[in-house]
């Protein structure tokens, strides 16, 4: 499990990895994160990579239960378990730079498809752009994060990008990062009760034992 900041060290992570992956593809290109937007005129390639749901992870939702017993002490402390869904759109006319954007990053992640913990320490290095990341120990997890591709209706495609980002279609790759586990490290691990020792003399019995073998 890690702490909250696991959601936005994710995001991070995948910026970064967009960032070297596309560079080989298409030189002077960039990669933002939030809402996809028509970059300005002037502006060059661009790579879009937004966060636009969570759901539950149907694997690990209810490895915790129970959390609380039949008085609602607490037995342990409660976890969520969630799916981060993600869609990478591409900006880039010229010289069919959002196609070949496209192929490498789907390349890349098919050949690389988990955020391994010396991936995440990369990112969350000292001299790196995300000091508001520092206290993340995502690094630390013993469940990996893996990257799913996921492949929308075209109801879907249609839905997000007319409702959600009000916008015409944009080629665009859709992911699934999981599973997230999110420890609520904001409530206090219950006391363990404390542990009652017995033992039993035997010395005294024994000897009368003895001497009743001695008696003639």
């Amino acid at each position: 499990m890690s702490n909250y900041l696991c959601v936005a060290t994710i995001t991070a992570t995948l910026q970064e990895l967009l960032q070297q992956a596309l560079q080989e593809a298409v030189a002077g290109v960039t990669v933002r994160t939030g809402p996809p937007r028509t970059p300005g005129p002037a502006a060059g390639p661009e790579a879009n990579l937004y966060l636009y749901m969570l759901s539950p992870n149907t694997n690990y939702r209810n490895n915790d239960l129970p959390t609380r017993n039949a008085e609602g002490g607490l037995l342990r402390r409660p976890s969520l378990a969630v799916d981060l869904h993600y869609v990478i759109s591409f900006f880039g006319e010229q010289d069919l730079a959002s196609e070949r954007m496209l192929g490498m990053l789907a390349s890349y992640l098919n050949a690389f498809p988990v955020l391994t913990p010396g991936i995440i320490q990369m990112t969350l290095r000292p001299v790196g752009g995300f000091p508001y990341l520092a206290t993340s120990d995502l690094g630390a997890s013993t469940e990996l994060v893996k990257l799913t591709p996921h492949y929308p209706t075209l109801e879907e495609l249609s839905k997000l990008w007319t409702v959600f980002f009000q916008m015409t279609h944009r080629i665009s790759l859709h992911y699934i990062a999981g599973p997230v586990l999110i420890d609520a490290a904001m409530v206090p691990l219950p006391s363990s009760p404390p542990v009652t020792y017995r033992s039993i003399d035997t010395s005294t019995d024994l000897s009368r034992n003895l001497s009743r073998a001695e008696r003639p």
